[in-house]
C-alpha cells in the first residue's frame, strides 16, 4: 500500500474498505509511447488488473470519445484462425492474454502488428499453486475431493513446476531442464516494462496509471473468501523446494519491481484528479466474487466523502 494523498483522504474520512487507489500519481512524459500488453499468470491478481483497466478504458471511451480499445483472451479459448486474424489486425490500446503451459505462453504479443510495453504479475509459488488447485476443484476441472495426495499429484505435474518460469518461455516440455527454462525466462523478463508481485499490486498499477494517465479507479477489498484454506500449509517448505527457481525469481522481483517510472506519493497537498472517478465494489457475502463498477463525477465523489461513509458501497447509491 502506498500512502498517496487520495488514500490518506479516504482514510481520514473513514472509508475502511479500499483495496487499491489508482490514479496518475507521478506524471510521466513517455519518450516511447506504446500500448500495454499484459501477460496474465493464472491466480496472480490478473482479474483485478483486468477489472481496473477495463473500468478505466470504459470511462475514457464514454467521457473523451476516443477509442481506448482493449482486448482480453485466453490461450484455450475456442478461437478460429479467422478470429485470431481479426484480433491480430486490430489497433489496440491494451491487451491481456491468459496463457497456458503446454499450449501458448510467452510470444503472443508478437502476432500483433504493433509494439508494446509488456507487463506481468508474479505470486508466491505456494500461494499461487494452492489457490489454483482449489479453483480447479470449484470449477469441476479437477475431480477432487481435496486431499494431500491429490494436491501433491497436482503440484508434481511438470506443467505446474516452476510455473512462472515456464510461462515466460516460448515453450517447454517435461524433459527440458529447469536451469534452461530459468535462463530463457530471465532473458524474456529483460524485455518487460512492468514486472511486480501480487503483494505489490497497487504500487505496480500506480506505475501503470502514471505512465498512461488513466482515469482514477478505486477498488474495494473482497469482503469474504470462503475458498481460502490452510489445509496444505504444512507443505509450504516442500513446495518451495520443488519450485526453488521459481521462488528465487519471485523473491528477486519482489525486491526490485520494474517500471518506466516508480510512482511516488505526493509531497504536498495538491491533489490533481480527472473529472471522473471509477469505483469497483464487491457484492458482500456472495460465494464467489461478483463486482460492480460505476463512474462518478469527482466533485460528487468529494461531496459524498465529506459525509464520512465507511464503505465504497456508499458512493454507488
Amino acid at each position: 500500500m502506498k500512502r498517496t494523498l487520495l488514500r490518506q483522504m479516504l482514510e481520514q474520512f473513514g472509508v475502511q474498505d479500499v483495496a487499491m487507489c489508482l490514479y496518475p500519481v507521478t506524471p510521466f512524459d513517455d519518450p516511447d509511447p506504446r500500448p500495454l500488453f499484459f501477460y496474465h499468470m493464472e491466480k496472480a491478481g490478473g482479474i483485478a488488473v483486468h477489472s481496473c483497466i477495463e473500468t478505466a478504458f470504459a470511462m475514457a471511451r464514454a467521457l473523451t470519445g476516443r477509442s481506448h480499445s482493449y482486448l482480453r483472451f485466453h490461450a484455450d479459448d475456442d478461437l478460429t484462425a479467422t478470429d485470431l486474424a481479426d484480433y491480430y489486425g486490430r489497433r489496440l490500446d491494451a491487451c491481456a492474454f491468459v496463457g497456458k503451459v503446454g499450449l501458448q505462453t510467452f510470444g503472443m504479443h508478437e502476432n500483433f502488428s504493433q509494439s508494446w510495453r509488456l507487463m506481468t504479475v508474479l505470486r508466491d509459488p505456494f500461494d499461487r499453486l494452492t489457490s489454483h488447485y482449489f479453483y480447479l476443484l470449484r470449477r469441476g476441472l479437477r475431480p477432487g475431493p481435496a486431499s494431500e495426495a491429490d494436491f501433491i499429484d497436482y503440484v508434481s505435474d511438470w506443467r505446474n513446476r516452476c510455473y512462472h518460469l515456464r510461462m515466460l518461455c516460448r515453450g517447454t516440455d517435461a524433459d527440458r531442464s529447469l536451469e534452461s527454462i530459468r535462463d530463457e525466462a530471465l532473458e524474456t523478463l529483460d524485455t518487460f516494462d512492468f514486472v511486480g508481485t501480487l503483494d505489490q499490486l497497487e504500487g505496480m498499477l500506480l506505475n501503470v496509471w502514471s505512465v498512461y494517465g488513466l482515469f482514477p479507479v478505486l477498488t474495494q477489498k473482497i469482503h469474504a473468501n470462503p475458498h481460502k484454506t490452510n489445509q496444505f500449509e504444512h507443505l509450504r517448505d516442500d513446495i518451495y523446494e520443488l519450485n526453488r527457481l521459481d521462488k528465487e525469481l519471485v523473491d528477486s522481483i519482489a525486491a526490485n519491481p520494474r517500471a518506466p517510472v516508480i510512482a511516488t506519493p505526493e509531497k504536498n497537498s495538491n491533489l490533481n484528479l480527472a473529472p471522473y472517478i471509477g469505483i469497483i465494489v464487491d457484492h458482500q457475502g456472495e460465494a464467489s466474487f461478483s463486482g460492480e463498477s460505476k463512474a462518478i463525477p469527482t466533485d460528487a465523489f468529494f461531496q459524498r466523502l465529506h459525509q464520512q461513509p465507511s464503505s465504497l458501497n456508499a458512493f454507488l447509491s
